[in-house]
C-alpha cells in the first residue's frame, strides 16, 4: 500500500496451460487455458501477481520461506521461475489483450513477519518506476537487452532440462554440492 510506483496489482492468480481443477481462484481477465509453448516444451502455471502500468509489467511471487533465490541461481539454472514467468506473461497480454507490454521485473514478497519485498531481477533503466530496489542491487541488469539475454538463457536451460529427461539422463550432479 505504500508503494509510490508507476505500476500498480492488476491481475492475479493468473494461469496458463489449467484447464481442470477449480477456476475460481484464477484471474478472469488474464489467463490462457493451453499451455504456453517455449520451443516446443508445454509449460502450466500460476503467476500470483502482475504489476501494470506505462506498458510495462512487473511479476510478483510470494514466498512463505525465508530465502528468495538470488540472480546466481538464475543464471545457473537453479531458480527459473521468474526469468520464465516474465516471458509468459508478455505473450499472454499480447495473446489476450492485444498490447506489448514489456516485463521489466520479477519481485518476491515474503510472507513472514516482517513481511519484505526483494527484487529477484529487475531491469534498472525502471528502478523507481516499475519496482523499488537499492541501486546497487545485484539483481539488477542494465537494460532491456541484458535482461531478454537472461530470459533466453532460462528458456535454453529449461530445454537442455527436458532433453536430458527425454533422453533418460538423470545423473547426480548438484550445481550446490552442499
Amino acid at each position: 500500500r505504500e508503494r509510490k510506483l508507476e505500476t500498480s496489482p492488476s491481475f492475479f492468480e493468473v494461469a496458463f496451460g489449467l484447464s481442470s481443477g477449480s477456476k475460481k481462484n484464477i484471474d478472469r481477465n488474464l489467463r490462457i487455458t493451453s499451455p504456453i509453448d517455449i520451443e516446443g516444451v508445454h509449460l502450466r502455471g500460476k503467476v500470483d501477481r502482475v504489476d501494470v502500468g506505462n506498458n510495462v509489467f512487473a511479476i510478483i511471487d510470494y514466498k512463505s520461506g525465508t530465502g528468495t533465490p538470488k540472480r546466481n541461481d538464475i543464471e545457473r539454472g537453479i531458480s527459473l521461475q521468474i526469468p520464465l514467468y516474465l516471458y509468459v506473461v508478455e505473450h499472454m497480454m499480447a495473446e489476450v489483450s492485444g498490447k506489448k507490454l514489456k516485463g521489466v521485473a520479477g519481485i518476491y514478497y515474503t510472507l513472514k513477519t516482517p513481511v519484505k519485498e526483494q527484487l529477484g531481477i529487475g531491469n534498472k533503466e525502471y528502478l523507481g518506476k516499475a519496482f523499488n530496489a537499492n541501486s546497487r542491487n545485484k539483481q539488477l541488469t542494465e537494460n532491456e537487452d541484458e535482461l531478454h539475454l537472461i530470459i533466453q538463457r532460462a528458456i535454453a536451460f529449461v530445454n537442455d532440462y527436458v532433453d536430458s529427461i527425454a533422453r533418460g539422463a538423470f545423473p547426480v550432479a548438484p550445481k550446490d554440492p552442499n
